[in-house]
């Protein structure tokens, strides 16, 4: 198991009490500022997807990429 599976663990514990929302309203701004029709990206190192379902509530069509195949099944699970 690799630093990064460990870490999926307690990915969301330790990110509690990050204001995802306002993150994913700074990454929305900052692409429909080029991109105004915007809808569809990729989330890279999308982790448990809590960005990634945040896009998906936007209705973006998001793809989420991880290395860690620990992040995926959360992220997976949580965007179902």
């Amino acid at each position: 198991m690799g630093v990064f599976e460990e870490y999926s663990i307690y990915y969301d514990l330790l990110y509690k009490d990050k204001d995802d929302k306002a993150e994913i309203q700074y990454v929305l701004n900052s692409l429909k500022k080029y991109s105004p029709n915007i809808s569809s990206l990729a989330d890279l190192g999308c982790g448990s997807g809590r960005h990634t379902e945040g896009f998906a509530k936007e209705k973006l069509k998001v793809v989420g990429v991880d290395r860690s195949p620990g992040m995926l099944e959360a992220a997976k699970i949580r965007c179902q």
